[in-house]
């Protein structure tokens, strides 16, 4: 499911946590591609497609140098929910950061973000809305959820 208005870009999977942020995020406020991928295949092609789409968006938003920022599960970066949502996670955490290194030179900002199911969606909400800024760090993982895995903790 897509969106487009004046503020990101939005590419969600149904979940409720990013509905919720997205919905407390104002499309005033920001500019940029926000891509979920939170939903667990149910096969490969499905896990294909979901990364076609992802492709997609990341090549139209970085052709206008907007930022990229990926919501993902924490226990997909981790790989307790299953082969496929790790698959997912894992590529758009090397899409980022390959975004990151490539167009460096423009300017583009691009990012991952882990949450939890515990994880308030006004806290993603107000990560977005910073990691959305063309001014944000770029190439990185930030970990809203209970769980480390070694990673750093916003």
């Amino acid at each position: 499911m897509s969106s487009r208005t004046a503020g990101p870009v939005v590419e969600t999977d149904g979940d409720e946590d990013v509905s919720a942020a997205i919905a407390a995020l104002g499309p005033e406020e920001t500019r940029g591609l926000v891509f979920a991928a939170t939903a667990e295949p149910t096969c490969w092609a499905e896990a294909e497609d979901r990364l076609v789409v992802a492709f997609e968006r990341t090549k139209e938003a970085a052709e206008s140098s907007l930022p990229v920022v990926y919501l993902v599960r924490e226990e997909d970066l981790g790989g307790t929910r299953g082969p496929l949502a790790a698959a997912i996670a894992g590529a758009l955490l090397s899409f980022a950061r390959a975004l990151a290194m490539e167009r460096a030179g423009h300017g583009q900002v691009a990012n991952v973000v882990s949450f939890g199911p515990a994880t308030d969606p006004g806290r993603i909400a107000a990560t977005l809305r910073f990691l959305l800024d063309p001014a944000a760090p770029t190439g990185g993982l930030i970990d809203l959820g209970a769980n480390h895995f070694g990673r750093s903790r916003a």
